[in-house]
Protein backbone atom coordinates (compact mmCIF):
# COMPACT_ATOMS: atom_id res chain seq x y z
CA UNK A 1 0.00 0.00 0.00
CA UNK A 2 1.28 3.49 -0.89
CA UNK A 3 2.91 5.27 2.05
CA UNK A 4 0.95 8.41 1.16
CA UNK A 5 -2.18 6.67 2.43
CA UNK A 6 -0.77 6.05 5.91
CA UNK A 7 -2.34 9.18 7.41
CA UNK A 8 -5.71 8.30 5.90
CA UNK A 9 -5.49 4.80 7.38
CA UNK A 10 -4.63 6.18 10.81
CA UNK A 11 -7.50 8.67 10.57
CA UNK A 12 -9.98 5.94 9.60
CA UNK A 13 -8.90 3.74 12.51
CA UNK A 14 -9.03 6.53 15.10
CA UNK A 15 -12.35 7.78 13.74
CA UNK A 16 -13.76 4.25 14.01
CA UNK A 17 -12.81 4.09 17.69
CA UNK A 18 -14.33 7.52 18.35
CA UNK A 19 -17.49 6.69 16.40
CA UNK A 20 -17.88 3.45 18.36
CA UNK A 21 -17.90 5.42 21.60
CA UNK A 22 -20.30 8.04 20.21
CA UNK A 23 -22.72 5.69 18.44
CA UNK A 24 -23.06 2.99 21.10
CA UNK A 25 -25.49 4.97 23.33
CA UNK A 26 -27.34 6.32 20.29
CA UNK A 27 -27.92 2.79 18.93
CA UNK A 28 -29.02 1.49 22.34
CA UNK A 29 -31.31 4.42 23.17
CA UNK A 30 -32.84 4.49 19.69
CA UNK A 31 -33.57 0.77 19.77
CA UNK A 32 -35.00 0.80 23.30
CA UNK A 33 -37.23 3.84 22.78
CA UNK A 34 -38.64 2.34 19.58
CA UNK A 35 -39.61 -1.04 21.07
CA UNK A 36 -43.40 -1.39 20.67
CA UNK A 37 -45.18 -0.40 23.88
CA UNK A 38 -47.93 -2.96 23.48
CA UNK A 39 -50.59 -0.23 23.21
CA UNK A 40 -51.22 2.85 21.13
CA UNK A 41 -49.90 5.97 22.93
CA UNK A 42 -51.41 8.26 20.30
CA UNK A 43 -54.91 7.55 21.67
CA UNK A 44 -54.09 8.30 25.32
CA UNK A 45 -54.37 11.48 27.37
CA UNK A 46 -53.48 11.80 31.03
CA UNK A 47 -55.23 14.34 33.21
CA UNK A 48 -53.04 15.23 36.16
CA UNK A 49 -55.25 16.00 39.13
CA UNK A 50 -54.71 18.17 42.17
CA UNK A 51 -56.57 18.64 45.40
CA UNK A 52 -57.37 21.77 47.37
CA UNK A 53 -56.33 21.01 50.93
CA UNK A 54 -58.02 22.59 53.92
CA UNK A 55 -56.18 23.71 56.97
CA UNK A 56 -57.60 22.97 60.42
CA UNK A 57 -55.68 23.67 63.60
CA UNK A 58 -52.41 23.76 61.66
CA UNK A 59 -52.92 20.18 60.47
CA UNK A 60 -53.11 19.21 56.80
CA UNK A 61 -55.53 16.51 55.85
CA UNK A 62 -56.99 14.91 52.75
CA UNK A 63 -60.58 13.70 52.67
CA UNK A 64 -61.58 10.41 51.06
CA UNK A 65 -62.11 11.50 47.45
CA UNK A 66 -63.39 8.24 45.91
CA UNK A 67 -66.84 9.75 45.40
CA UNK A 68 -65.35 12.79 43.70
CA UNK A 69 -63.41 10.63 41.24
CA UNK A 70 -66.53 8.66 40.44
CA UNK A 71 -68.26 11.91 39.59
CA UNK A 72 -65.34 13.07 37.43
CA UNK A 73 -65.24 9.73 35.63
CA UNK A 74 -68.98 9.91 34.87
CA UNK A 75 -68.61 13.40 33.40
CA UNK A 76 -65.65 12.44 31.22
CA UNK A 77 -67.45 9.37 29.89
CA UNK A 78 -70.18 11.62 28.47
CA UNK A 79 -67.71 13.27 26.07
CA UNK A 80 -68.20 11.82 22.57
CA UNK A 81 -64.46 11.67 21.90
CA UNK A 82 -63.74 9.56 25.01
CA UNK A 83 -63.91 5.79 24.67
CA UNK A 84 -62.71 4.76 28.14
CA UNK A 85 -61.71 6.38 31.46
CA UNK A 86 -59.20 4.91 33.90
CA UNK A 87 -58.33 6.28 37.35
CA UNK A 88 -54.66 5.42 37.93
CA UNK A 89 -53.15 4.86 41.37
CA UNK A 90 -50.95 7.66 42.67
CA UNK A 91 -50.08 9.07 39.27
CA UNK A 92 -48.35 5.78 38.39
CA UNK A 93 -50.04 4.99 35.08
CA UNK A 94 -47.89 3.17 32.49
CA UNK A 95 -46.32 5.54 29.95
CA UNK A 96 -47.13 8.63 32.03
CA UNK A 97 -45.04 7.75 35.08
CA UNK A 98 -41.31 8.47 35.32
CA UNK A 99 -40.71 5.78 37.93
CA UNK A 100 -41.38 2.08 38.40
CA UNK A 101 -40.97 -0.29 41.33
CA UNK A 102 -39.13 -3.50 40.56
CA UNK A 103 -37.41 -6.49 42.11
CA UNK A 104 -35.58 -9.65 41.10
CA UNK A 105 -37.55 -12.90 40.88
CA UNK A 106 -36.51 -16.55 40.47
CA UNK A 107 -38.27 -19.44 38.80
CA UNK A 108 -38.10 -23.10 39.84
CA UNK A 109 -34.97 -23.63 37.74
CA UNK A 110 -33.13 -20.93 39.67
CA UNK A 111 -33.05 -18.46 36.74
CA UNK A 112 -33.60 -14.83 37.67
CA UNK A 113 -34.98 -11.77 35.93
CA UNK A 114 -36.26 -8.34 36.86
CA UNK A 115 -39.98 -7.71 37.26
CA UNK A 116 -41.94 -4.51 37.84
CA UNK A 117 -45.00 -4.07 40.04
CA UNK A 118 -47.89 -1.71 39.41
CA UNK A 119 -51.21 -1.21 41.19
CA UNK A 120 -54.84 -0.71 40.21
CA UNK A 121 -58.12 -0.03 41.99
CA UNK A 122 -60.71 -2.85 41.93
CA UNK A 123 -63.18 -2.20 39.16
CA UNK A 124 -60.94 0.28 37.32
CA UNK A 125 -60.65 -0.10 33.55
CA UNK A 126 -56.88 -0.20 33.27
CA UNK A 127 -56.47 -2.77 30.47
CA UNK A 128 -59.49 -1.47 28.57
CA UNK A 129 -58.13 2.08 28.65
CA UNK A 130 -54.76 1.03 27.26
CA UNK A 131 -56.18 -1.49 24.82
CA UNK A 132 -54.07 -4.31 26.27
CA UNK A 133 -55.34 -7.74 25.20
CA UNK A 134 -56.15 -10.47 27.71
CA UNK A 135 -54.31 -13.74 27.01
CA UNK A 136 -56.25 -15.90 29.47
CA UNK A 137 -59.19 -17.48 27.64
CA UNK A 138 -62.81 -16.65 28.44
CA UNK A 139 -61.86 -13.65 30.57
CA UNK A 140 -62.57 -10.06 29.54
CA UNK A 141 -60.47 -7.07 30.52
CA UNK A 142 -63.38 -5.76 32.61
CA UNK A 143 -63.76 -9.05 34.50
CA UNK A 144 -60.02 -9.22 35.14
CA UNK A 145 -59.98 -6.01 37.19
CA UNK A 146 -63.36 -6.17 38.88
CA UNK A 147 -63.66 -6.41 42.67
CA UNK A 148 -63.96 -7.33 45.40
CA UNK A 149 -60.63 -6.27 46.80
CA UNK A 150 -58.14 -9.15 47.01
CA UNK A 151 -54.62 -8.31 48.15
CA UNK A 152 -53.33 -11.79 47.24
CA UNK A 153 -54.56 -11.71 43.64
CA UNK A 154 -52.25 -10.62 40.82
CA UNK A 155 -52.38 -10.15 37.06
CA UNK A 156 -49.23 -10.94 35.09
CA UNK A 157 -47.94 -10.35 31.58
CA UNK A 158 -47.26 -13.07 29.02
CA UNK A 159 -43.46 -12.76 29.41
CA UNK A 160 -43.73 -13.14 33.18
CA UNK A 161 -45.95 -16.21 32.79
CA UNK A 162 -43.54 -17.84 30.33
CA UNK A 163 -40.55 -17.14 32.56
CA UNK A 164 -42.19 -18.34 35.76
CA UNK A 165 -44.44 -21.17 34.54
CA UNK A 166 -43.27 -21.88 30.99
CA UNK A 167 -46.84 -21.41 29.75
CA UNK A 168 -49.50 -18.70 29.50
CA UNK A 169 -52.05 -21.07 31.09
CA UNK A 170 -51.32 -19.58 34.49
CA UNK A 171 -54.72 -18.53 35.85
CA UNK A 172 -55.21 -19.93 39.34
CA UNK A 173 -51.55 -20.81 39.82
CA UNK A 174 -49.33 -19.47 42.60
CA UNK A 175 -46.38 -17.04 42.44
CA UNK A 176 -44.01 -16.94 45.39
CA UNK A 177 -43.05 -13.50 46.62
CA UNK A 178 -41.78 -11.79 49.73
CA UNK A 179 -43.77 -9.91 52.34
CA UNK A 180 -42.51 -7.79 55.21
CA UNK A 181 -43.67 -8.85 58.68
CA UNK A 182 -42.82 -7.81 62.21
CA UNK A 183 -41.20 -10.66 64.12
CA UNK A 184 -41.45 -11.40 67.84
CA UNK A 185 -38.58 -9.01 68.55
CA UNK A 186 -40.44 -6.14 66.93
CA UNK A 187 -38.04 -6.07 63.98
CA UNK A 188 -39.14 -6.18 60.31
CA UNK A 189 -38.42 -9.43 58.50
CA UNK A 190 -39.14 -11.02 55.10
CA UNK A 191 -41.22 -14.14 54.70
CA UNK A 192 -42.46 -16.10 51.69
CA UNK A 193 -45.93 -15.18 50.54
CA UNK A 194 -47.90 -16.77 47.71
CA UNK A 195 -50.05 -14.78 45.28
CA UNK A 196 -52.75 -16.24 43.03
CA UNK A 197 -52.76 -15.37 39.33
CA UNK A 198 -56.13 -14.00 38.22
CA UNK A 199 -55.16 -13.86 34.56
CA UNK A 200 -52.50 -13.15 31.95
CA UNK A 201 -52.40 -10.11 29.66
CA UNK A 202 -50.36 -9.36 26.54
CA UNK A 203 -46.84 -7.99 26.88
CA UNK A 204 -46.49 -4.24 27.22
CA UNK A 205 -44.05 -1.74 28.71
CA UNK A 206 -44.46 0.66 31.60
CA UNK A 207 -42.20 3.19 29.88
CA UNK A 208 -40.31 3.75 26.63
CA UNK A 209 -37.08 3.70 28.64
CA UNK A 210 -37.77 0.45 30.54
CA UNK A 211 -37.78 -2.37 27.96
CA UNK A 212 -38.74 -5.14 30.40
CA UNK A 213 -42.24 -6.60 29.85
CA UNK A 214 -42.23 -8.67 33.07
CA UNK A 215 -44.97 -6.89 35.03
CA UNK A 216 -47.16 -7.83 37.99
CA UNK A 217 -50.37 -5.91 38.72
CA UNK A 218 -51.83 -5.95 42.21
CA UNK A 219 -55.06 -4.55 43.64
CA UNK A 220 -55.10 -1.76 46.17
CA UNK A 221 -57.84 0.10 47.97
CA UNK A 222 -55.56 2.65 49.62
CA UNK A 223 -56.60 6.24 48.88
CA UNK A 224 -53.97 8.40 47.25
CA UNK A 225 -53.52 12.13 47.28
CA UNK A 226 -54.17 12.81 43.63
CA UNK A 227 -54.62 9.84 41.27
CA UNK A 228 -54.36 10.78 37.63
CA UNK A 229 -57.06 10.01 35.08
CA UNK A 230 -56.14 8.34 31.79
CA UNK A 231 -58.45 8.76 28.81
CA UNK A 232 -58.58 6.46 25.81
CA UNK A 233 -59.89 8.46 22.89
CA UNK A 234 -62.03 7.12 20.10
CA UNK A 235 -60.35 5.95 16.91
CA UNK A 236 -59.22 8.84 14.71
CA UNK A 237 -59.43 11.50 17.45
CA UNK A 238 -56.29 13.63 17.78
CA UNK A 239 -55.21 13.97 21.44
CA UNK A 240 -53.72 17.38 20.74
CA UNK A 241 -56.92 18.66 19.16
CA UNK A 242 -58.94 17.10 21.99
CA UNK A 243 -56.92 18.87 24.70
CA UNK A 244 -57.10 22.17 22.81
CA UNK A 245 -60.86 21.83 22.32
CA UNK A 246 -61.59 21.02 25.97
CA UNK A 247 -58.78 23.00 27.56
CA UNK A 248 -61.01 25.61 29.17
CA UNK A 249 -63.64 23.05 30.22
CA UNK A 250 -61.03 20.75 31.76
CA UNK A 251 -59.39 23.56 33.70
CA UNK A 252 -62.52 25.30 34.93
CA UNK A 253 -65.41 22.82 34.87
CA UNK A 254 -63.86 19.41 35.55
CA UNK A 255 -64.10 19.69 39.33
CA UNK A 256 -65.70 17.72 42.13
CA UNK A 257 -65.29 18.47 45.79
CA UNK A 258 -61.72 19.62 46.24
CA UNK A 259 -60.41 17.75 43.15
CA UNK A 260 -59.45 19.65 40.00
CA UNK A 261 -57.36 19.13 36.86
CA UNK A 262 -54.14 21.10 36.52
CA UNK A 263 -52.50 19.61 33.41
CA UNK A 264 -53.37 17.45 30.40
CA UNK A 265 -50.58 15.40 28.80
CA UNK A 266 -50.91 13.42 25.56
CA UNK A 267 -49.22 10.05 25.09
CA UNK A 268 -46.70 11.46 22.60
CA UNK A 269 -45.87 14.31 24.97
CA UNK A 270 -45.36 11.80 27.80
CA UNK A 271 -42.80 9.91 25.70
CA UNK A 272 -40.90 13.12 24.95
CA UNK A 273 -40.99 14.21 28.61
CA UNK A 274 -39.74 10.81 29.79
CA UNK A 275 -36.82 10.76 27.36
CA UNK A 276 -35.83 14.29 28.36
CA UNK A 277 -36.08 13.55 32.08
CA UNK A 278 -33.96 10.41 31.67
CA UNK A 279 -31.33 12.43 29.81
CA UNK A 280 -31.73 10.37 26.65
CA UNK A 281 -32.57 13.32 24.40
CA UNK A 282 -29.56 15.37 25.51
CA UNK A 283 -27.24 12.36 25.40
CA UNK A 284 -28.31 11.47 21.86
CA UNK A 285 -27.85 15.07 20.74
CA UNK A 286 -24.37 15.29 22.28
CA UNK A 287 -23.15 11.97 20.93
CA UNK A 288 -24.83 12.66 17.58
CA UNK A 289 -22.82 15.86 17.15
CA UNK A 290 -19.61 14.00 18.01
CA UNK A 291 -20.45 11.25 15.50
CA UNK A 292 -21.25 13.86 12.83
CA UNK A 293 -17.92 15.62 13.50
CA UNK A 294 -15.89 12.46 12.93
CA UNK A 295 -18.00 11.42 9.93
CA UNK A 296 -17.29 14.77 8.28
CA UNK A 297 -13.59 14.37 9.11
CA UNK A 298 -13.57 10.99 7.39
CA UNK A 299 -15.21 12.38 4.26
CA UNK A 300 -12.85 15.38 4.16
CA UNK A 301 -9.86 13.13 4.81
CA UNK A 302 -10.72 10.81 1.93
CA UNK A 303 -11.42 13.71 -0.43
CA UNK A 304 -8.21 15.46 0.60
CA UNK A 305 -6.08 12.34 0.11
CA UNK A 306 -7.43 11.67 -3.36
CA UNK A 307 -7.16 15.31 -4.39
CA UNK A 308 -3.50 15.34 -3.31
CA UNK A 309 -2.83 12.37 -5.54
CA UNK A 310 -5.08 13.46 -8.41
CA UNK A 311 -2.17 13.85 -10.83
CA UNK A 312 -0.76 10.37 -10.12
CA UNK A 313 -4.19 8.74 -10.14
CA UNK A 314 -5.20 10.70 -13.25
CA UNK A 315 -2.22 9.31 -15.13
CA UNK A 316 -3.08 5.83 -13.92
CA UNK A 317 -6.68 6.25 -15.03
CA UNK A 318 -5.53 7.67 -18.40
CA UNK A 319 -3.33 4.68 -19.12
CA UNK A 320 -6.11 2.23 -18.29
CA UNK A 321 -8.58 4.12 -20.44
CA UNK A 322 -6.05 4.20 -23.31
CA UNK A 323 -6.03 0.42 -23.17
CA UNK A 324 -9.81 0.27 -23.37
CA UNK A 325 -11.06 0.66 -19.81
CA UNK A 326 -14.33 2.57 -19.58
CA UNK A 327 -14.94 5.56 -17.30
CA UNK A 328 -17.38 3.46 -15.28
CA UNK A 329 -14.76 0.78 -14.77
CA UNK A 330 -12.21 3.35 -13.60
CA UNK A 331 -14.78 4.82 -11.22
CA UNK A 332 -15.57 1.33 -9.93
CA UNK A 333 -11.87 0.68 -9.33
CA UNK A 334 -11.59 3.69 -7.02
CA UNK A 335 -14.78 2.77 -5.17
CA UNK A 336 -13.66 -0.85 -4.71
CA UNK A 337 -10.34 0.32 -3.28
CA UNK A 338 -12.25 2.56 -0.86
CA UNK A 339 -14.48 -0.34 0.27
CA UNK A 340 -11.50 -2.65 0.93
CA UNK A 341 -9.42 0.01 2.68
CA UNK A 342 -12.33 1.22 4.83
CA UNK A 343 -13.39 -2.31 5.82
CA UNK A 344 -9.87 -3.18 6.95
CA UNK A 345 -9.52 0.05 8.93
CA UNK A 346 -12.94 -0.32 10.57
CA UNK A 347 -12.12 -3.92 11.54
CA UNK A 348 -8.91 -2.76 13.20
CA UNK A 349 -10.71 0.11 14.95
CA UNK A 350 -13.44 -2.23 16.23
CA UNK A 351 -10.84 -4.67 17.56
CA UNK A 352 -9.18 -1.82 19.43
CA UNK A 353 -12.49 -0.69 20.94
CA UNK A 354 -13.36 -4.30 21.81
CA UNK A 355 -10.41 -4.33 24.22
CA UNK A 356 -11.79 -1.18 25.86
CA UNK A 357 -15.31 -2.63 26.01
CA UNK A 358 -14.12 -5.91 27.54
CA UNK A 359 -12.43 -3.93 30.30
CA UNK A 360 -15.04 -1.23 30.88
CA UNK A 361 -18.25 -2.69 29.43
CA UNK A 362 -20.61 -1.54 26.71
CA UNK A 363 -23.20 1.20 27.14
CA UNK A 364 -26.26 0.45 29.25
CA UNK A 365 -28.61 2.95 30.89
CA UNK A 366 -28.17 2.74 34.65
CA UNK A 367 -31.91 2.33 35.39
CA UNK A 368 -32.77 -0.15 32.66
CA UNK A 369 -32.68 -3.94 32.56
CA UNK A 370 -31.58 -5.35 29.18
CA UNK A 371 -31.41 -9.00 30.24
CA UNK A 372 -34.29 -9.94 27.94
CA UNK A 373 -32.77 -8.15 24.92
CA UNK A 374 -29.72 -8.64 22.72
CA UNK A 375 -28.40 -5.43 24.30
CA UNK A 376 -27.77 -7.30 27.52
CA UNK A 377 -25.34 -9.75 25.91
CA UNK A 378 -21.85 -8.59 24.98
CA UNK A 379 -21.23 -10.24 21.60
CA UNK A 380 -24.62 -9.53 19.93
CA UNK A 381 -24.43 -5.97 21.28
CA UNK A 382 -20.86 -5.55 19.98
CA UNK A 383 -21.72 -7.05 16.59
CA UNK A 384 -24.78 -4.84 16.01
CA UNK A 385 -23.02 -1.58 16.92
CA UNK A 386 -19.95 -2.59 14.87
CA UNK A 387 -22.18 -3.01 11.80
CA UNK A 388 -23.68 0.45 12.43
CA UNK A 389 -20.18 1.96 12.80
CA UNK A 390 -19.03 0.22 9.61
CA UNK A 391 -22.08 1.54 7.77
CA UNK A 392 -21.45 5.14 8.88
CA UNK A 393 -17.72 5.04 8.11
CA UNK A 394 -18.27 3.29 4.79
CA UNK A 395 -20.97 5.73 3.70
CA UNK A 396 -18.86 8.80 4.45
CA UNK A 397 -15.77 7.20 2.93
CA UNK A 398 -17.60 6.35 -0.30
CA UNK A 399 -19.05 9.86 -0.50
CA UNK A 400 -15.56 11.28 -0.03
CA UNK A 401 -14.16 8.94 -2.67
CA UNK A 402 -16.91 9.42 -5.24
CA UNK A 403 -16.36 13.17 -5.76
CA UNK A 404 -12.70 13.13 -6.95
CA UNK A 405 -13.00 9.62 -8.41
CA UNK A 406 -15.77 10.73 -10.74
CA UNK A 407 -13.69 13.71 -11.91
CA UNK A 408 -10.65 11.51 -12.55
CA UNK A 409 -12.60 8.83 -14.40
CA UNK A 410 -14.31 11.44 -16.64
CA UNK A 411 -11.17 13.43 -17.51
CA UNK A 412 -10.04 13.46 -21.16
CA UNK A 413 -7.39 10.84 -21.96
CA UNK A 414 -5.20 13.40 -23.77
CA UNK A 415 -5.10 15.66 -20.72
CA UNK A 416 -4.20 12.82 -18.34
CA UNK A 417 -1.33 11.60 -20.52
CA UNK A 418 0.16 14.88 -21.79
CA UNK A 419 2.84 14.96 -19.09
CA UNK A 420 3.56 11.25 -19.23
Amino acid sequence: MNRNNVWLIIELILSTVALWWALDPIVVNTYVTNIPLGYDPSRLVELKMGSGFKEEEDDWFMPDNATDYQALTARLETLPEVECVYVACNDAAPLFSLSATGSKIYNDQGDSTWQYTDWFYPGSRMFEAYGIAVVSPDVSAQELTKGPMDDDAIIITRSFAMFYFGTTDAAGRKVRGKRTIINDDGEPAQEDHFYTVRGVVADHLTSTTIPNPNIIYRMTSAPYEHPSIVLRLAEGISPKQFTEKYKHWLETELRSGNIYMWQAVTGDEAISICEKERGITRQNQRHGLIALFFAINIAIGVIGTLLMHTRRRSEEAGVKRAFGASSLRIFGMFMTEAVVLTTICVAIGCLIYMQIALARGLYAAADSDYATLWLGHFWPHFAVVSVVVWTVVMTTSLIGTAIPAWQISRARIVNTLKDE
